[in-house]
């Protein structure tokens, strides 16, 4: 009697294999990638900050060179006189008038300085009077010094003139220096100075920012994704 060890099975002709078994079987090829829309956030809002940046800069800097200029031209002396010499004068309160001594400087055409505390170039005694009035003279408590046509004015007396356009009585003394009657710089005139450097400062800040973030975002979106995994069902 003999045996035979079974070989092992084949499958039959026009069957397929087991459930679960046998090489995948493709329904077709795998979707096309869709092509790559355009980089975003776009470069266009890099170059909207950087010209609204621009835009800015040039309008607080003619802002405050204006208002400096007009500052410094209402505050200088509109009128002028020798030592010893009495002139009369209506003066404003409103208008914040003030007494300067001139000092030749030449070869400066325009200029300011504005420092703490206050401090006077020259000794000089100034005297005011009004009829029936008691008008006073107060010592600044900043120094400011304005320069135009080769004169250097620096202002040494702040005047309290009790009432609007009366006329007042002024004499002054000095050695070798002129005087004047000019007016206090205007408020906001520090703000003219400080002002544009501080908006142009905080306008970079922001430009630079949006800028680091928009190429940011924008090297993330280039970079390349992993294939998608394709996979075909099986025939059961």
């Amino acid at each position: 009697m003999t045996s035979e060890r079974p070989g092992p099975y084949q499958p039959q002709p026009g069957h397929g294999p087991f459930p679960g078994y046998g090489a995948p079987v493709w329904y077709g090829p795998p979707p096309p990638v869709p092509p790559a829309g355009p980089t975003r956030p776009r470069l266009v809002w890099v170059v909207l900050t950087w010209v609204l940046f621009a835009a800015v800069t040039a309008s607080i800097s003619t802002w405050g060179f204006l208002g400096l200029q007009s500052g410094i031209t209402t505050a200088l002396p509109i009128r002028t006189f020798a030592s010893g010499e009495i002139v009369i004068i209506g003066l404003d309160p409103a208008e914040a008038p003030a007494i300067y001594v001139g000092i030749d400087a030449p070869g400066r055409d325009f200029g300011f300085n504005v420092g703490q505390p206050f401090s006077s170039p020259v000794d000089a005694s100034c005297r005011i009077s009004g009829d029936g009035q008691d008008p006073s003279l107060v010592q600044p408590e900043r120094t400011v010094s304005l320069t135009a046509d080769g004169v250097e004015w620096h202002q040494i007396l702040l005047i309290d003139a009790p009432r609007a356009y009366d006329m007042y009585v002024v004499r002054c003394e000095g050695d070798g220096v002129q005087f004047g009657v000019g007016r206090d710089l205007p408020d906001g005139f520090l703000t003219r100075i400080f002002g544009p450097p501080a908006v142009i400062f905080a306008a970079v800040v922001i430009a630079a920012v949006v800028t680091i973030v928009v190429l940011t975002k924008r090297a993330a979106a280039r970079r390349p994704l992993p294939p998608p995994i394709w996979r075909s069902p099986t025939i059961p």
